[in-house]
């Protein structure tokens, strides 16, 4: 059925965190906010092959990591963290902390079983708000069909989202396709007209000719337009 995660039901100054961090300005700008939230307990480590033994050893309630790090990448050591040989380490709630917070990234960082993505850069607030909601948040660790563990019922809700997103792609591709037709139609006209100006010249001067030609010259034409072609005007000097 599944256990909740380490940090769950406890106060942000109850809590041990681990800072798994290669960037020595982004440690300072983590220690500034920890000590600002008044943490229970923080250790930063500069690369998880330093991390990982350590917090084997004591482990910590939560860990903020970075996603891009050399050797060894957050997502590979979060990957080593949810296989079921790394109990307890296998509870503990990851929230990744990155410049690169795409919706690629943010899928895959949640079905290999993390709790949250953080963008950087950070902010007190943003910080403090996260890691109340990961405190408060009831959903349990449980094993998924690869055998590793992962947060319940996040996999559903990717599945879902992304059906949404392709649903919305779809949408916008047919849209697009629409328009362009339009375009297109438009364009082909314009063309015509166009050729049709280049190939024929004198085709305006042609349509205002016909225009001129069917217009009524004289006045016998006029009265004839005026009473129809099949009635002539009076002859006044015939006296009938």
């Amino acid at each position: 059925m599944g256990e909740h995660h380490r940090a769950y039901g406890k106060q942000i100054s109850e809590l041990d965190v681990a800072i798994v961090e290669d960037s020595r300005a982004a440690q300072t700008i983590l220690r500034s906010l920890m000590n600002t939230m008044k943490v229970k307990r923080f250790r930063i480590f500069d690369s998880p092959k330093e991390a990982v033994p350590q917090m084997f050893a004591d482990p910590p309630n939560l860990i903020l990591s970075d996603w891009h790090m050399q050797p060894v990448s957050g997502y590979q050591m979060l990957c080593l963290l949810r296989n079921p040989k790394m109990a307890p380490l296998t509870h503990v709630p990851l929230i990744f902390v990155t410049a690169h917070g795409t919706r690629g990234l943010i899928s895959k960082a949640m079905r290999a079983g993390a709790h949250h993505v953080l963008a950087k850069p950070l902010s007190a607030a943003g910080l403090q708000q996260t890691l109340e909601w990961v405190t408060r948040d009831a959903r349990k660790i449980i094993e998924s069909d690869d055998g590793g563990l992962i947060v319940e019922g996040v996999r559903e809700l990717l599945d879902q989202g992304e059906e949404k997103y392709a649903a919305l792609l779809r949408a916008e591709e047919m849209n697009k396709t629409a328009n362009k037709e339009m375009v297109d139609r438009k364009a082909k006209l314009a063309a015509h007209e166009f050729a049709s100006l280049i190939l024929h010249p004198d085709f305006e001067a042609d349509k205002d000719r016909d225009a001129q030609r069917d217009e009524p010259r004289t006045q016998k034409e006029r009265s004839s337009r005026a009473f129809g072609e099949g009635r002539r005007p009076k002859d006044p000097g015939s006296g009938a």
